[in-house]
C-alpha cells in the first residue's frame, strides 16, 4: 500500500486517483527503478546511522518524479536513538520530501512521531472477500479444491489477503487435487474429531488420555501453539451455539487457554509447560465438577452437572508429570544467600554492565526476557545469587513463571553464573530493612542450599558483631539507610 501511494503522488497525469501508467516516474516505478522512491527495512536498519544518512540527502530534489519518498517498513524496530534522529527531520521536511512509516505494532511508535503524522488504519478483510478472491483465482488457474478448504484458508489467515493467497499457493505445489486433510496437514493443526476428544478428556478430567493424545499429536509434528489456538477457535464455534447450561464452563476453559497460549509463546519449552498448563486448568476448573458430552457434528458441548471421581491412577499420573517438570525456585533461600555474600563493588560492577540489555533487546529473539531485565532494578548482588526488585505484581508473575528462561538469558549475555530472585518494590523496603534490623543487632546471614527450609533462627546465627553490623549496613546500602527503632 506504501508503494501505491508513492507512485499515486507523483504520477504527472492523474485522473482523480488513479495513475497513468504512463509518465516517467511511472513507467519507472513500473520497472523498479525509480531512484525517488526510496525503502528502508527498519527490522535490519534499525540504527541511528540509518536515518542520520536519509537526513544527509533529503535536501537532494527528487530526480524524475513531484516527490521523494522515503518508505520505512517494520518502522516500530527503529532505536530509541534512531527515532530522535528522525524526529528532527519530521519536524521540519523539505516541501519536495514525503514520509511513510509503515508498521503492524502502531503502539510501539513514540507518542512524538505519531502526532507528527497522518494516521491510517487498515483493518482486517473479511472471510466473506477473502473466500471470493480466493474463488476467483480458483476458477482462473483451473485448481482442484474442495470448497471448504477455502473457507478453512480464510478463517485462519486472520483478515490478511495475502497470507490466504500464498497458502492457496502452497497447496496448489502441495497436491493436484485439494481436500480438506492436505489443509490440516500442510497448516499443521489438528482435525475436529482431535479437538472433540481433546475437548472429551478435559471436562472428564481424563488425565491419562489427555496426555497419550497431546503425545501423539506432538509426535506427528503438530505445533501446541496453532494445537492450542485451533482448540480454542473449536471451543468458540461450540460456544455461539451452546445453551446456558454449558456456556460458563466452555467460556472459563477458553479464558484458561487464552492465559495458557500467553505463556507459551514466552516459554522456550512449549511441550512442558503446555502439558502441565492443561493439567493444571483441568484441575482448576472440572475436578468432581462436570461431566461432558461433545455432539461434532453440530459443534455444540453439552456439559451434564454430575460428580466425576477421577482414579488414583490418573491422579498419580498429574503428580508424576507436574513433579518431574517443577522447577526448583526457592525465593527465601536465595535471599537469604544473596545477603549473605553481598558485595557492594560486585552491585556496582553489575549495575554498569546493564547497558548489555539495552543493547542487544531489539535483536535478540529473547526480547521478552530482556525486557523484564531492563524493567527491574538490581539491589543485592551475593557472590552466587543477585536480588532484583520490579514495580507491579503482573510483572513478578510473569517474571516468576519464567525464571529459568531469564536466568539463562542473563547468564548468557554477562558471562556469569548467577540464581536471580525477583521482588516486587514495596516487598524490598521490608527486606532492606529487615536486613539493617538484623545486622545492627549483631545476626550474621549464613550461606544455605537452596533446597532447604528456610527458617531465621536456623539461617542467622546470633554471633556478636557489633562493632561492625553498622559498618555492614552502610556499606551495602550507603550513609542513608533507613533508621528503625
Amino acid at each position: 500500500m506504501a508503494k501505491i501511494i508513492a507512485k499515486t503522488i507523483n504520477c504527472f497525469n492523474l485522473n482523480g486517483f488513479t495513475f497513468c501508467n504512463e509518465c516517467d516516474s511511472c513507467v519507472s516505478f513500473n520497472k523498479k527503478n525509480n531512484p525517488d522512491i526510496i525503502e528502508m527495512d527498519a527490522a535490519s536498519n534499525n540504527g541511528v546511522e540509518e536515518i542520520r544518512k536519509i537526513r544527509d540527502s533529503i535536501n537532494l530534489m527528487p530526480s524524475i518524479s513531484k516527490y521523494k519518498v522515503y518508505i520505512i517498513d517494520e518502522v516500530h524496530m527503529l532505536s530509541t536513538e534512531a527515532f530522535n534522529a528522525l524526529l528532527k527531520t519530521l519536524e521540519e521536511p523539505p516541501a519536495h520530501v514525503i514520509f511513510i512509516l509503515a508498521t503492524t505494532e502502531f503502539y510501539k511508535i513514540p507518542e512524538t512521531i505519531i502526532s507528527r503524522c497522518q494516521c491510517f488504519n487498515f483493518e482486517r478483510i473479511s472471510d466473506t472477500e477473502i473466500v471470493n478472491k480466493l474463488k476467483y483465482i480458483v476458477d482462473c488457474e483451473n485448481i482442484n479444491i474442495d470448497a471448504k478448504v477455502l473457507n478453512l484458508i480464510a478463517k485462519y489467515s486472520d483478515g490478511g489477503m495475502r497470507d490466504s493467497i500464498s497458502m492457496l499457493d502452497k497447496l496448489v505445489s502441495y497436491s493436484d487435487k485439494i481436500t480438506v486433510d492436505d489443509y490440516y496437514t500442510l497448516k499443521g493443526i489438528v482435525n475436529d474429531e482431535c479437538l472433540k476428544s481433546l475437548a472429551s478428556y478435559i471436562f472428564n478430567c481424563d488425565i491419562s488420555n489427555i496426555l497419550i493424545l497431546l503425545t501423539e499429536l506432538e509426535n506427528s509434528g503438530k505445533d501446541v501453539v496453532i494445537l492450542l489456538e485451533s482448540f480454542m477457535e473449536y471451543l468458540k464455534s461450540c460456544l455461539v451455539a451452546e445453551d446456558n447450561g454449558s456456556f460458563n464452563s466452555i467460556y472459563n476453559l477458553i479464558i484458561e487457554l487464552n492465559d495458557l497460549d500467553i505463556l507459551l509463546k514466552k516459554s522456550s519449552n512449549k511441550k512442558i509447560i503446555f502439558e502441565v498448563g492443561i493439567i493444571e486448568i483441568v484441575n482448576k476448573l472440572f475436578k468432581n465438577k462436570t461431566n461432558v458430552c461433545v455432539d461434532v457434528n453440530n459443534g455444540n458441548l453439552s456439559v451434564k452437572k454430575e460428580d466425576v471421581v477421577s482414579s488414583n491412577n490418573d491422579a498419580d499420573v498429574v503428580k508424576d508429570v507436574v513433579e518431574s517438570y517443577k522447577v526448583c525456585y526457592n525465593k527465601d533461600v536465595r535471599i537469604n544467600n544473596a545477603f549473605a555474600l553481598a558485595d557492594k563493588s560486585l552491585l556496582n560492577d553489575l549495575r554498569i554492565k546493564w547497558v548489555l540489555f539495552s543493547k542487544v533487546v531489539s535483536d535478540s529473539k529473547n526480547s521478552l526476557f530482556i525486557s523484564y531485565l531492563l524493567d527491574s532494578t538490581l539491589r543485592v548482588a551475593g557472590k552466587y545469587e543477585l536480588i532484583l526488585s520490579v514495580k507491579y505484581d503482573s510483572i513478578l508473575k510473569n517474571v516468576d513463571n519464567n525464571i529459568s528462561d531469564i536466568e539463562s538469558v542473563f547468564n548468557d549475555i554477562m558471562n556469569s553464573n548467577y540464581k536471580l530472585v525477583f521482588v516486587n518494590d514495596s516487598d524490598w523496603d521490608k527486606l532492606k530493612n529487615d536486613y539493617i534490623k538484623k545486622t545492627r543487632n549483631g545476626i550474621v546471614y549464613s550461606y544455605i542450599e537452596e533446597d532447604a527450609k528456610v527458617d531465621d533462627n536456623e539461617v542467622s546465627s546470633c554471633d556478636t558483631m557489633n562493632n561492625n553490623s553498622e559498618v555492614l549496613a552502610t556499606s551495602l546500602f550507603g550513609d542513608d539507610i533507613v533508621e528503625l527503632k
